[in-house]
């Protein structure tokens, strides 16, 4: 990747790009070369010419435009720790001599798992429901196996390679659950922390949106074939409605309409 500040005169930059700043490009490339999901001080990018102010507006502008997100330095409540979101990284990936995607993680093993970045996304929708509810969706084996030449996955966690909704849905719906796996047969590390069906299809609708992509292609009764699973999925979508523009609270309107959701 690259490492010293890019000659933004040495191509034709696509709108999105040409109107950053080049303080605000060049540590959009610094905060590329992290890990994957990795929170980076403020302090070890700020400029001294680029601060007060100025460093203000261009972090807020950068976080409007969802190019990074931020939250406190647990090291230091004074300062800030930024890192890409997924649509940043997508964005971020034609300046970059490293091919890489924001799914380059989507690979990784089941044990990257935390409570704070759990599995989360299609993935989760196949692990058993816990209570045998028959919830969620029917690919367990070449999910958390593979076949058919394919390898086991994608895994996602929220956080690191998939958006994180806990400013918005809490903590609700997030378990350890290893024994689920094991006990279905599974190969398992012993301890998996995961979305549970209702939680991962959330995430993946937020997700969707972040990509500014469409949700029309989720069918309901896939994964919730019972009128007491889709009024448990409403409880998620009542509060992740409060996060939408108008514009996805629409689409998401429309969505519910078309798959019977009352919500």
């Amino acid at each position: 990747m690259i490492n010293a500040p890019y000659d933004l005169s040495k191509r034709d930059l696509p709108p999105e790009v040409n109107d950053l700043k080049v303080w605000e490009f060049n540590t959009l490339l610094k905060l590329a070369n992290a890990k994957v999901g990795q929170w980076v001080a403020l302090r070890e990018i700020r400029d001294d010419h680029y601060s007060g102010s100025r460093l203000s507006r261009s972090l807020k502008k950068l976080t409007d435009q969802n190019w990074i997100t931020s939250k406190l330095d647990p090291d230091d409540k004074r300062d800030k720790q930024i890192r890409l979101t997924v649509k940043g990284r997508k964005r971020l990936k034609p300046f970059v001599t490293t091919e890489f995607s924001p799914n380059e993680m989507a690979a990784c093993d089941l044990s990257q798992s935390s409570f704070e970045h759990y599995l989360t996304g299609l993935a989760a929708l196949n692990i058993p429901s816990a209570d045998a509810e028959g919830t969620g969706d029917w690919h367990a084996i070449e999910t958390f196996e593979g076949g058919f030449g394919r390898s086991p996955g994608p895994f996602f966690f929220s956080g690191v390679n998939y958006a994180d909704t806990k400013h918005i849905l809490g903590t609700n719906g997030i378990h350890e659950l290893s024994g689920v796996l094991k006990k279905a047969g599974f190969n398992c590390p012993d301890q998996l922390w995961a979305a549970d069906h209702y939680r991962a299809m959330a995430d993946m609708i937020y997700q969707r949106f972040c990509e500014k992509g469409t949700i029309d292609s989720y069918q309901v009764d896939d994964w919730f074939p019972e009128k007491n699973h889709k009024e448990k999925l409403c409880a998620y979508l009542v509060k992740l409605k409060n996060s939408l523009n108008s514009k996805q609270n629409a689409s998401l309107n429309h969505w519910m309409e078309k798959n019977g959701l009352e919500c």
